[in-house]
């Protein structure tokens, strides 16, 4: 079966808008995976927290800054995707 290209464009939604499922909710789970982490743990045991102004996303891509390479759950790589699109 051949297609055009202005099909194949409108069978895969290409011009459609992105919306991200996210939520605040999300960005909390987001956070707490990121912390339960060896590496998590020792981040925020350096920042102060109490008098630094940080916003949650700093605080996440802090952590994802921080995490050592290796393997992680599908979970935690669709929370990201999803923060990054927003």
């Amino acid at each position: 079966m051949n297609i055009t290209l202005d099909q194949y464009r409108k069978q895969i939604h290409l011009d459609d808008s992105f919306l991200p499922q996210q939520s605040d909710s999300s960005l909390d789970n987001l956070m707490s995976a990121l912390i339960e982490e060896p590496s998590g743990m020792a981040l925020l045991g350096r920042l102060d927290l109490k008098n630094g102004n940080y916003s949650q996303r700093d605080l996440i891509r802090a952590l994802l800054t921080v995490r050592p390479s290796g393997s992680v759950s599908n979970s935690l790589v669709d929370f990201v995707d999803a923060m990054l699109q927003d």
